[in-house]
């Protein structure tokens, strides 16, 4: 009997310890939502203690630098909110005239793309919010002595200013 007992308390042991392992496995992000989460930044610009936007930037040039070459400018994917955005869709999101965005050393972008949810859906792009207007930014290349430096600025015209510094270094994935 209790080697029927010590046999079934080592088998619970095991298949505890077997499940523990397959928990960590599927919460360990795959090397492509790595990438993402490593080049992605998010910031706020409050007025009081109330939440006026959210920018959450991706920096496509990290992400995926096959397709998106520094030699050709930087990209960045982004997602925005904005509390009391505009009521015409073609003013909202980076559109709002309260809003401007540039790079830290005054780049200013050099095209602005509207980015429906339709088409997020249709590329399998599961990361942005459900709330957001999304777009695709484009500034001029960057000199290299810049690029381990860029700073992504979301300005309003009365409420002030949100940095995203993308100047960390990737980890490298194991």
């Amino acid at each position: 009997m209790k080697k029927l007992i010590k046999g079934a308390m080592a088998g619970a042991v095991v298949m505890m310890l077997a499940g523990c392992q397959l928990y960590n496995e599927a919460l360990k992000p795959d090397r492509q939502e790595e990438r993402y989460i490593q080049a992605t930044r998010k910031g706020e610009i409050l007025n009081g203690l109330k939440t006026e936007a959210v920018i959450v930037a991706t920096r496509l040039n990290e992400f995926d630098p096959e397709q998106f070459k520094s030699s050709e400018g930087e990209y960045f994917f982004i997602d925005i909110y904005i509390s009391d955005d505009a009521r015409e869709p073609k003013d909202r999101g980076l559109n709002n005239p309260l809003y401007s965005l540039r790079l830290s050393n005054g780049s200013e972008p050099i095209e602005i793309k509207r980015v429906e949810r339709e088409e997020l859906l249709k590329r399998n792009i599961t990361f942005a919010s459900r709330w957001g207007e999304y777009f695709l930014v484009k500034f001029e290349p960057q000199e290299r002595r810049y690029l381990d430096r860029i700073k992504l600025e979301l300005m309003h015209k009365n409420l002030g200013i949100t940095v995203l510094d993308y100047g960390f270094r990737n980890i490298k994935a194991e």
